[in-house]
């Protein structure tokens, strides 16, 4: 199942890439370096998901610790 998802990814136009707000852990990390592999060939959207159980001045500091790695 994974070989097909990463095959699907050379496909897409956009991907949508929802993470939790908290640090990224092992599966988070595995696909942000697949994500990475594509290079800037597909923009990449960052979702974060329950951000209602967040402070807002805990927002832009898990973005932070995100969205440098991302092919945006």
């Amino acid at each position: 199942m994974v070989k097909e998802a990463r095959e699907a990814l050379k496909d897409a136009d956009i991907i949508l890439f929802m993470v939790e707000p908290k640090t990224p852990g092992h599966g988070d990390t595995f696909i942000i370096e697949r994500l990475k592999e594509l290079g800037k060939t597909c923009p990449v959207l960052l979702l974060i998901n329950k951000i209602d159980l967040v402070k807002k001045s805990d927002l832009l500091p898990i973005m932070g610790r995100v969205s440098p790695v991302l092919p945006l």
